[in-house]
């Protein structure tokens, strides 16, 4: 640039070194603002290089985790299968130890009483369930057996003794006529008919009682 004037040249020069001021600072905070924005690229592919290596690490030991944890459960579902098996198998032997003893009191208690099935919903079974045990005189089975028929027979009504009686004297080495079978029933019926008059007598007799104690204290 040419000048004719000093002065003119003075201020082109001052004009000109601004500018050029201007630049430098301008170019100066633009490399530094590249320095920084370098800085953090290089952070970030860091930080992203450490999560790659992470991934991978991860994407490495998962396997070996999953087949570690796969193994321990499957060796914890084979121990409780069998603790399962082994109690299963004891429940079934238990079992059939219970169905064998009940067969064996089923045949025992169908020997004893196989005509169980024709009196045990009778009226009787209530007087029953209110009797206590009868204690025998005696270990014999024989004397249990006596305690046990003892009982059964005390829950049954006068009649029915009688009539247990009367079917079971023969076997009991009793001496008892024998009547047929049409006056069977007319027994039974005198019977009956003497019961009902020894317990109209006991009525009587204790009305007396009272009446005669009653007077008693009437007089005095």
């Amino acid at each position: 640039v040419t000048q004719h004037c000093l002065e003119r040249g003075v201020v082109l020069e001052k004009i000109w070194r601004t500018y050029v001021d201007l630049f430098e600072s301008a170019l100066a905070e633009t490399r530094a603002a590249l320095r920084r924005h370098k800085d953090k690229t290089a952070k970030v592919e860091g930080e992203l290089s450490r999560t790659r290596k992470e991934l991978a690490r991860l994407h490495q030991r998962h396997p070996e985790q999953l087949e570690k944890l796969s193994k321990t459960l499957a060796g914890k579902f084979e121990q409780r299968k069998e603790e399962l098996e082994e109690q299963l198998r004891n429940l079934c032997a238990e079992n059939d130890i219970l169905m064998k003893q009940t067969r064996h009191s089923i045949n025992n208690f169908r020997a004893w009483f196989p005509g169980f099935h024709k009196y045990k919903a009778s009226d009787y079974s209530k007087t029953l369930a209110k009797t206590s045990m009868l204690i025998a005189t005696s270990e014999t089975p024989e004397a249990f057996l006596c305690a046990d028929l003892k009982r059964i027979l005390s829950a049954l009504q006068p009649e029915g003794r009688r009539r247990v009686g009367y079917y079971v004297a023969d076997l009991l080495g009793l001496h008892v006529k024998h009547a047929p079978a049409d006056e069977i029933d007319d027994i039974e019926e005198l019977m009956e008919r003497r019961d009902h008059n020894e317990w109209k007598i006991e009525q009587l007799e204790a009305r007396v009682l009272e009446l005669r104690d009653r007077r008693r204290r009437t007089d005095s």
